[in-house]
This record gives C-alpha cells, sequence and structure tokens, in this order.
C-alpha cells in the first residue's frame, strides 16, 4: 500500500480514450514532448470558444425591494394597530 505523498504511475489506457472520443464526437491527441503538448493545447484553445452574454437582474432587485416593502408595511400596520 502506497504511503501519503508518494506518485504511482498508472499506464495511459490509449484505446478506452480513444472509444470514449469516438462516442461524444471528439477526438484524442497524443503528446510525448512538452512541444507536442504546447502544440496539442494551441489546438484544444482554437477550437473551444465562449459567448458573453449580458443579462440584467434589475428585476430581481426590483422584485426582493418590493417584497421587503410590502413586508415592511404589513409590520408597520400591525405594530402601529393600525388594523381594524
Amino acid at each position: 500500500m502506497p504511503q501519503e505523498n508518494t506518485t504511482v504511475k498508472v499506464p495511459v489506457d490509449a484505446a478506452a480514450l480513444k472509444d470514449i472520443a469516438d462516442m461524444t464526437g471528439g477526438k484524442t491527441f497524443n503528446a510525448a514532448t512538452a512541444d507536442q503538448l504546447k502544440s496539442v493545447y494551441e489546438d484544444i484553445g482554437s477550437s473551444v470558444g465562449y459567448t458573453t452574454e449580458l443579462r440584467s437582474i434589475a428585476g430581481w432587485f426590483i422584485g426582493a425591494a418590493l417584497l421587503i416593502l410590502a413586508l415592511t408595511s404589513g409590520l408597520s400596520l400591525i405594530w402601529f394597530n393600525r388594523l381594524p
């Protein structure tokens, strides 16, 4: 049984990784050197992207403010005995 902070080498199951990539529509990469790994990351970076969407959250703040207003109004009516 390995002790803490011990590195355990585990071989790569290339066939399983290829099967997963085929099933999910992805690709596999093999990089044996640092330069090859850098090239792989550049290739992945050019195919993966994101978009930024601006969304307004003003409605949430307005709704929360109205809820607090209603709650404090009701509590004020109860506190000062304004209810019939």
